[in-house]
Parts: structure tokens; C-alpha cells; sequence
């Protein structure tokens, strides 16, 4: 009687906002997924980390819902989505994108418009390249990169050092070793959530009210994220050679300040015929900074 008074809760706080809560039975469990809007072409939304929660792309499946129906998916291993084993054998790349083709074979969907942030971009970059007959539109938004590069990582962390000066960098430094440590106050663990998140916006002085948000969010999974990173590496990801051959619409969304802007523009240079938009005054999470761009260019795209 507890576990359903429990299974009750869950479903009672997940649904306040979402139309629907909803799961698919796999063999590690259950892969849960949230449903907004009552009619409309299908939209699947993936969100970043890996390992954050994929309630940092509500806002976007809110705004979308109102002419769309959106699917908000809470990936392997993070939300209520957590497998049996979480461990190399059951967080990968290629199990994170069977687990599209799951929720796809579920609703029945021959093809879908697929919208991917940061990490959910290259996941949905990845998936669309091995499964283009499921693909009718693929939108990527301050997506990651197409190959693994550790240089790639060392450009991120010298661009985010140039957004910062040297006293704020030391007790980023400081606060993260006693973090790790386990020995953080308090407020070290604020200051360093807030602060290093702050350089992923354009305008810092927004850093307090974005905190707050980002805040009411379920925390991210750093297991996930680490078992993650460590197959995009072990296996060599690379989709420069099955990208030549997706023909589907592709459009690349970016921030002009976001600095993993550069990433976006290669991704261009690798596939010309994708459309490239930039989104002013924005960085990492135009969603939350420019919205009325945002929204304005997304509905463009998506009404074509």
C-alpha cells in the first residue's frame, strides 16, 4: 500500500504541468517519458548533460505544445528513468538511441521532428545519421560536437577561463577541490553552481534569478554523465561520414555567445546544406535569455 501511496505522489507531482506521464517496460526497467499538448505533429525533445534532467527543456515543450504535440524523454539513467544495472553495459551511446527507437515503435510513430539541446543535440544528431527513415526534421540547439576530440574539451575550458578573471577562476579552483573533498560549505557548493553556470549566459547579471531556476530542478546524474563520456570516447564517436549521406532537414540553432559556438559552425562546415541560425543576445539557453527570438525563429522552422 505504501509503494502505490508513493507511485501515486510521483505521478501526482510529475503531471501538475505535464498532460501526461507516461512509461515504456524495457528489460532495465522502465523508460519514462512526459507528454504536452492535445494535438499536433509529434515533436521528441532530448535534453543535455548527459545526465541532466531533461526538465530543463520544459519551457520549451510548454511554448511548443500550444500548435504541436511534444515528448519530453527522460533518458537512461537520469529522472525516474534508471535502469536495473547502471554501468557500462547499459549507458551507452547505442542504447541511448535504441531508446528513441523504443518511445518511436511505442506511440507508433513512423517518423518524428526531432528537437536535441547541447548533449541531446549530438544524441539526436547521432540517432538521425543510423536512422534517417524516422527522421521528417532534425533541430539542433547549441549542439555538441560530431567526433571525439579531446581538443575539443581544452578549446571549451580556455574559452570559458577568457569568461572569467583570475581571482574568480582561483576560487572556482578552490571551491570545486573541496567539493570533491566533500569538505564544501554550504556556500561554496552555491557560489560554485551559480557561478560557473552564470558563463554559459550571455548577460551574468541574470545569474541569481537563472540559478533559482535551474535550482528547482532534479539534480543531474554525474555517474551517468561519467559512464557516458567515457563510451563517446571508448568507441571513437565519430558521424562525419554517415552525416554526408542524411538528406532529411537539418537546422543548427546556436547562441551568438554561447561558446560552444564553434561547434555549431563546424557542424555546418561538415554539412553545408544544414540551415545555421544564430540567436542574438543568447548563450547556452536561449530558451531562457532571448526567448521571444527563440520561439519566433523555432515556430519559422517548424510551420515550413
Amino acid at each position: 500500500m505504501k509503494y502505490k501511496l508513493l507511485l501515486f505522489f510521483i505521478f501526482f507531482v510529475y503531471s501538475i504541468k505535464a498532460q501526461q506521464l507516461d512509461s515504456i517496460p524495457y528489460s532495465q526497467g522502465y523508460l519514462y517519458y512526459h507528454v504536452y499538448g492535445k494535438s499536433g505533429a509529434p515533436i521528441v525533445i532530448l535534453s543535455g548533460g548527459p545526465g541532466a534532467n531533461c526538465m530543463q527543456e520544459e519551457t520549451v515543450a510548454i511554448e511548443l505544445s500550444s500548435k504541436f504535440k511534444c515528448y519530453l524523454l527522460e533518458q537512461r539513467g537520469t529522472g525516474l528513468s534508471q535502469p536495473k544495472v547502471l554501468d557500462s553495459t547499459t549507458i551507452t551511446v547505442k542504447n541511448a538511441e535504441d531508446d528513441i527507437t523504443l518511445l518511436l515503435d511505442h506511440l507508433h510513430f513512423k517518423e518524428v521532428t526531432l528537437f536535441g539541446h547541447s548533449w541531446g543535440g549530438m544524441l539526436g544528431l547521432s540517432y538521425a545519421v543510423h536512422h534517417p527513415n524516422r527522421i521528417k526534421k532534425l533541430l539542433l540547439l547549441g549542439t555538441g560536437e560530431i567526433k571525439s576530440d579531446e581538443k575539443v574539451f581544452k578549446v571549451i575550458d580556455d574559452l570559458m577561463a577568457t569568461r572569467m578573471d583570475s581571482l574568480t577562476h582561483i576560487k572556482i579552483a578552490v571551491a570545486k577541490e573541496k567539493i570533491e573533498n566533500n569538505t564544501a560549505t554550504d556556500a561554496e557548493k552555491i557560489f560554485f553552481k551559480k557561478t560557473t553556470l552564470s558563463y554559459y549566459f550571455n548577460d551574468k547579471s541574470r545569474a541569481d534569478s537563472i540559478y533559482k531556476k535551474f535550482s528547482t530542478f532534479k539534480k543531474a546524474d554525474p555517474k551517468m554523465s561519467v559512464l557516458m563520456w567515457n563510451d563517446f570516447e571508448r568507441t571513437k564517436f565519430d558521424l562525419t561520414i554517415p552525416l554526408k549521406s542524411f538528406n532529411k532537414p537539418m537546422y543548427i540553432l546556436c547562441g551568438r555567445e554561447d561558446f560552444f559556438a564553434f561547434l555549431s559552425y563546424e557542424l555546418k562546415i561538415a554539412k553545408p546544406s544544414a540551415h545555421l541560425h544564430w540567436i542574438e543576445e543568447s548563450g547556452h539557453f536561449p530558451m531562457f535569455e532571448n526567448p521571444k527570438e527563440f520561439y519566433k525563429l523555432l515556430y519559422e522552422i517548424l510551420d515550413e
